[in-house]
């Protein structure tokens, strides 16, 4: 009865915050997060409260204060960005209203490509199709999609089976855009918490108070209704899965974003690293199911297209020919790939086309040679192996050409596994201060300046680099016991079931 007073409560307070805040809509948005919040209480309460119960730091009121007010706020942000999903014209809500994440949206990209495959167009990758960043306005086959841009597609074929599938679905792009970013967004939650559990009570203390402050930094990204943080929260549940013997999960979840992005499967040579060839083997099982089934689907053009015309494209960069169109774009990405042309900004050196290839040449050795080192450690326990998958697939990502200030998600995330070890005021102050450098190479930086996007880039890549080579002690020595190694050596059969 207590409970249910207090979820009533709750959603009285958010349907007031919101009516306050955002008019009608926002209320309505805020008192259904409210009362979806209060009926799944009950259940994280009691998956969170053994966990608390083996963690001997208590938990102090104060705590518990900034806590609740932390959700509130989150809770708040939550309302907003549904209430955006639904209705982009409701006012006083969503991320930047008015400006280029206001109007941007990844999710056009995937419509648009499901849309010229259905259409039997084969070369769902021409740039003829799309022009570049929009500027030119949208074309005929999205007109449908205003006020939003069109962006371009960039993923493997088998990715188009997912917005084939939501079109299947839903033929109204609203509802399409809103059940997108939805999902997307309650599945991060998810992957958060669940790992947070998963980790153990002292390696993910902090990660239990601290993630829907992540969650909310992330909002920009799931506004803008791209896959980058399903991806990678997908792949640390992955890993968790391989490490506790899960084989078949953890290989079938690699296989679908190996799939949907490609750099994921750096996560592969982690595998070949650890030797963990049952995984392995599920992984290449799963990706030729799904392969073959997306080649019954489109036919294939899309196959043809990708190998043939948008990978070189994407290794020269010629994908990506907006990268240097103006200081924003070059002042805002995050890969190696875009060094040369921030120097040449700078007025160092000169022909930042013909230098960015070799720099992500470079950089793509250093990728594999770290992901095999990291791979070899022994006996991982959940903890090492999360933050590894977080920090493995942040540098895969910053592999392509263009990369945003989303890809920080999987630092910050490992950031929160290694904060239980912190002992001391000026431990949190450094921890911050490097999450505040690396907040200035992106787009909510106060100042736009490429000084400060050098600082963001070399506090990125520093962190990035001291958390995969450094040594990570147990703090939850019950959970310490990796799975056994399989005797098993060869590959399963492909058949399933």
């Amino acid at each position: 009865t207590r409970r249910a007073a207090a979820g009533v409560g709750l959603a009285v307070v958010a349907a007031a915050l919101g009516l306050g805040l955002a008019g009608a809509a926002g209320a309505v948005s805020l008192l259904l997060v409210a009362l979806v919040t209060a009926a799944a209480l009950p259940k994280m309460q009691r998956a969170l409260a053994p966990v608390l119960a083996a963690d001997p730091m208590p938990v102090t009121t104060t705590s518990k204060v900034a806590w609740g007010m932390l959700m509130l706020a989150c809770t708040v942000h939550a309302a907003s960005l549904a209430t955006y999903f639904g209705d982009p014209a409701a006012p006083g809500v969503g991320i930047d209203r008015g400006g280029f994440l206001g109007g941007h949206l990844c999710l056009t990209a995937y419509l648009h490509a499901a849309e010229l495959a259905r259409a039997g167009v084969a070369n769902i990758y021409d740039l003829s199709l799309v022009p570049a960043m929009a500027s030119d306005g949208l074309p005929a086959t999205a007109a449908h999609m205003a006020p939003f841009t069109l962006d371009r597609f960039g993923y493997p074929p088998q990715f188009v089976l997912a917005p084939l599938a939501l079109i299947e679905l839903l033929d109204d792009f609203a509802a399409q855009r809103a059940v997108w970013n939805c999902v997307n967004a309650l599945f991060l939650a998810y992957a958060m918490w669940r790992v947070a559990l998963m980790v153990g009570p002292q390696s993910g203390r902090v990660a239990r108070w601290a993630s829907p402050a992540l969650w909310m930094l992330g909002g920009a990204t799931l506004q803008a209704g791209n896959v980058q943080l399903t991806v990678v929260g997908m792949g640390v549940l992955a890993m968790l899965a391989v490490h506790e013997g899960r084989d078949r999960a953890g290989g079938a979840m690699l296989a679908t974003i190996t799939l949907a992005k490609i750099s994921p499967g750096l996560l592969g040579v982690v595998l070949l690293a650890q030797r963990r060839w049952r995984a392995v083997g599920w992984t290449i099982a799963v990706a030729v199911l799904i392969s073959a089934l997306s080649l019954w689907v489109l036919g294939p053009g899309p196959f043809e297209a990708f190998l043939s015309y948008h990978l070189p494209k994407v290794a020269s960069g010629e994908a990506f020919d907006f990268l240097d169109d103006n200081f924003e774009r070059v002042f805002e990405n995050l890969s190696p790939f875009g060094l040369p042309f921030k120097l040449a900004a700078l007025g160092i050196g000169d022909a930042p086309w013909t230098w960015a290839p070799r720099v992500a040449t470079a950089y793509t050795v250093l990728a594999f040679g770290l992901a095999a080192v990291v791979g070899r450690r022994k006996d991982p326990d959940r903890r090492t192996q999360a933050a590894t998958a977080m920090l493995v697939l942040t540098m895969a990502g910053l592999r392509s050409p263009m990369a945003p200030g989303y890809l920080l998600a999987g630092v910050f995330w490992a950031m929160l596994l290694v904060a239980p070890e912190v002992r001391s005021w000026r431990g949190w102050a450094l921890g911050f201060g490097l999450v505040g450098a690396m907040m200035l190479a992106t787009p909510f930086a106060p100042v736009h300046h490429l000084a400060g996007a050098f600082l963001g880039q070399l506090a990125l890549h520093g962190t990035l680099l001291w958390l995969l080579l450094r040594r990570w002690p147990i703090l939850d020595p019950e959970l310490s016991k990796a799975s056994p190694p399989r005797p098993q050596t060869s590959l399963p059969q492909p058949a399933l079931g």
